[in-house]
């Protein structure tokens, strides 16, 4: 049994930009794969991944959400051929090997969906969110009639391959928020950008730690904080969402229709879902009563093949089966 790494076939040239002297340039590719490899294993030594592969994934795996920065973890092993079907029932990949003697027949089987950050933390706002988006919310579209609450049927993991301690505020946010919400989080040179025992330990806490305008925007006597996104109540323990700047964000196109200014909706996304799912998790009740007006009332006016509208709406639909 064997445990492979698989990304996509530009990834290779990605690890190019990575910022690491060595001596022999060439030797860059595999320095990093093999830091990758270590980076996962000592994160869970049950894992015990030998090696990574280059190849279109969606020709093994049709149902993968092929993305710039995407990958899947699989497991791979001999199998019996009578039970050919069954595994690929259940979305697994066969292939055979033949030799003189005998016929084997080979099945991988995916264990994680992985991200891998970009090589460097330059743009705060699209580290996280581009690199997750719109991916997770494509796989959530698959699963929204699956008796599962989690977004997939696997469960994600982020790869940081920066190799730097990133400090940004808005990515320790961003990160910590994924990490909360149940993705597993790897970083893979090792600086310890937030150490995981002393993470935030209720939601509170998150919002003092990583939100600049905590202070100036939390009300004692109301025991209630709120920015452009959200508004929480932590008596009552009741999140809020809302949604000004996102439809500040809406523009007209060429064709008459509505749509989303660049990837302003990532953004948008990216505050709010990781950090709702752990307040869901900590008791509190999630109202996202204004969202789901905006959907309604905004229809109308975006393209029916815009993806992004189409995307939020999944959003909708996920929040309305894990919320309620």
């Amino acid at each position: 049994m064997k445990r492979i790494i698989l990304l996509n076939e530009s990834f290779p040239n990605e690890f190019k930009s990575v910022n690491i002297e060595l001596e022999l340039e060439y030797e860059k590719i595999n320095y990093i794969e093999n830091q990758i490899i270590n980076s996962v294993n000592n994160y869970n030594s049950k894992l015990n991944v030998e090696h990574i592969e280059y190849l279109d994934i969606s020709k093994q795996f049709p149902s993968f959400k092929t993305g710039k920065s995407n990958g899947l973890l699989i497991e791979e092993f001999t199998i019996n051929p009578k039970n050919k079907d069954t595994y690929l029932r259940n979305g697994c990949y066969i292939y055979s090997i033949e030799n003189d003697l005998d016929k084997k027949y080979i099945c991988r089987k995916i264990l994680m969906y992985l991200f891998i950050s970009n090589t460097s933390e330059k743009s705060r706002t699209s580290f996280i969110s581009q690199t997750i988006f719109p991916t997770l919310l494509d796989y959530a579209e698959d699963y929204l009639d699956s008796p599962s609450y989690s977004l997939a049927n696997h469960k994600f993991c982020f790869i940081n391959i920066v190799n730097k301690k990133i400090t940004s505020q808005m990515i320790l946010r961003h990160i910590v928020s994924l990490y909360l919400s149940g993705m597993d989080y790897i970083e893979v040179f090792d600086n310890n950008s937030f150490i995981k025992n002393n993470l935030p330990k209720n939601l509170k806490q998150f919002f003092n730690n990583y939100y600049s305008d905590y202070n100036s925007n939390y009300n004692l006597d109301a025991d209630i904080y709120e920015n452009d996104f959200c508004k929480i109540d932590f008596y009552n323990k009741v999140f809020i969402w809302k949604t000004n700047t996102m439809i500040s964000k809406l523009i007209i196109k060429n064709n008459g229709k509505m749509d989303f200014k660049g990837s302003e909706e990532k953004f948008y996304w990216m505050e709010l879902l990781p950090i709702s799912i752990f307040a869901y998790k900590q008791g509190y009740r999630i109202d996202f009563s204004e969202y789901s007006d905006f959907i309604e009332k905004y229809k109308e006016f975006f393209s029916e093949e815009s993806k992004k509208f189409l995307r939020c709406n999944t959003l909708l639909k996920y929040i309305e089966k894990y919320f309620t």
